[in-house]
């Protein structure tokens, strides 16, 4: 808000990570319109938003159970998980992951209905999907790299028509990703005209960087190599924490390189290390795929619990600390952890 310079030079020479760089423009979009329209009170601005995206959402998990032939129990069921999993605290927080995932489910939800009619996909749902997909995309730059994942899902509606042909089915699934294609090329041009450079976001250069550091915590070796990244990453690393990612950023900076270069550097060495070090990196997954983190799909209690918690008002046990309690010392156990 305060200076348009950001529209035609993203600061590559000015910091390793540049800020108009790393993120996409839609949440500070949101951001900025908010302080524009309510001053200083625009975080309740963006939060009463996010609330209101979520509750579209909800009811159209809720709409598309019934429409495939759900109860209304289970329906009710099936959107208060969705309801009750990251949503309910993200919706509170400064995060693009609440818009983000609003939009991914209106997209999904919209495709979808129909299906238990095989019904045909029309012009009005094609067009409503892909624009949402667009705006799950400008919200966080990892949407293209969801697409594999939502595919089989689109796919499957489109195989569910009846009686079109299967030329027709195919475009209307196509035709639902266009504009993401258009969004992500235009994104590219915008930012090739910026920096010189053709790309979306240089988070890999943070994002990528961080598993492979993680990584080396177990296999040192992976860091063996003469490349500058490698050089850096052996003199600066001593925790094997998500901080040490910047100042190698930083040195690799000094040394001369900006930003898409180093992001390049950061993804060839990702790459690279899935192909010498496969055993070490799918630990990296089974690590990510812990019980904490499965553990956030459902969680009804937990997320009141959070909310209280980031009220500094502590309302709730850990699930853990009461089961260890039941089993060794129950008669200590007060009214409040029986309950």
């Amino acid at each position: 808000l305060a200076s348009r310079q950001w529209l035609h030079d993203a600061g590559m020479a000015d910091q390793a990570v540049p800020r108009t760089a790393f993120r996409i423009i839609g949440y500070p979009a949101v951001i900025a319109a908010a302080k524009l329209l309510s001053g200083a009170a625009w975080p309740y601005a963006v939060i009463g938003v996010q609330f209101a995206a979520s509750t579209a959402a909800f009811l159209a998990v809720y709409a598309l159970a019934l429409n495939l032939g759900l109860t209304a129990g289970w329906a009710l069921a099936g959107a208060l998980m969705y309801a009750t999993s990251l949503q309910l605290t993200l919706d509170q927080c400064i995060l693009s992951d609440s818009l983000n995932a609003s939009a991914i489910i209106l997209a999904v939800t919209i495709f979808l209905r129909g299906a238990a009619r095989r019904d045909r996909i029309g012009p009005g749902q094609i067009a409503a999907s892909g624009t949402l997909i667009v705006v799950a995309f400008l919200m966080r730059e990892a949407m293209p790299f969801l697409v594999p994942a939502l595919l089989p899902l689109f796919a499957s509606r489109c195989m569910l028509v009846r009686g079109t042909p299967w030329a027709a089915r195919l475009m209307a699934c196509v035709l639902v990703w266009l504009p993401l294609v258009a969004a992500d090329a235009g994104y590219q041009l915008w930012n090739q005209y910026r920096t010189g450079a053709r790309f979306v976001t240089t988070g890999v250069q943070i994002h990528a960087l961080w598993p492979v550091i993680h990584a080396a915590r177990t296999d040192p070796n992976i860091f063996s190599g003469d490349s500058p990244l490698d050089r850096h990453a052996r003199q600066l690393i001593k925790h094997y924490d998500f901080p040490e990612t910047r100042p190698i950023n930083d040195a690799l900076f000094k040394d001369g390189y900006r930003a898409p270069e180093i992001a390049r550097m950061v993804l060839k060495k990702y790459l690279a290390t899935w192909l010498t070090h496969p055993i070490t990196m799918l630990d990296q997954v089974r690590i990510a795929t812990s019980e904490n983190k499965l553990r956030l799909v459902v969680r009804p209690i937990t997320a009141v619990c959070d909310m209280y918690e980031w009220g500094e008002r502590p309302q709730c046990f850990d699930y853990r600390d009461l089961y260890r309690k039941l089993f060794r010392a129950p008669a200590a156990m007060t009214l409040g952890e029986i309950a």
